[in-house]
């Protein structure tokens, strides 16, 4: 009998470990606050400061509002973060904006950096 009650509480105990789910990974969301009188599109690179694909209405911020951004704190990485407006980006072709650099403001932020910054990028048109 008491070998029974051993089996059976190793049993459930076993169903209990078995039945914790694993950890879900999150990542921080960095915040990009549009504080300017324009409207801005941001776009985004975590290996390379390459700017290789052209920013849609996906990557817009209207005035006053917020854009949203997965950011990474595994380790040592750095993200590049460009601004642009999106008169600008609306009217003239792509290859003259990557050609000329013509964003608006570039950030390049270190997990540190952004930590520092309670993960918000606040652009105020300066």
């Amino acid at each position: 009998m008491n070998c029974i009650k051993k089996i059976i509480i190793l049993v459930l105990v076993s169903f209990l470990l078995y039945a914790c789910p694993e950890p879900i990974e999150t990542y921080p969301t960095i915040f990009i606050k549009n504080k300017s009188d324009k409207d801005i599109y941001f776009w985004a690179r975590g290996k390379s400061p390459i700017l290789d694909w052209k920013p849609n209405n996906n990557f817009l911020i209207i005035k006053n509002q917020i854009g949203t951004l997965e950011g990474d704190n595994s380790g040592t990485y750095t993200i590049y973060i460009w601004l642009f407006d999106r008169k600008l980006i609306d009217s003239i072709p792509w290859e003259q904006v990557k050609r000329d650099n013509l964003y608006l403001k570039r950030y390049d932020l270190t997990t540190q950096d952004l930590e520092r910054m309670n993960w918000e990028i606040i652009y105020d048109g300066s």
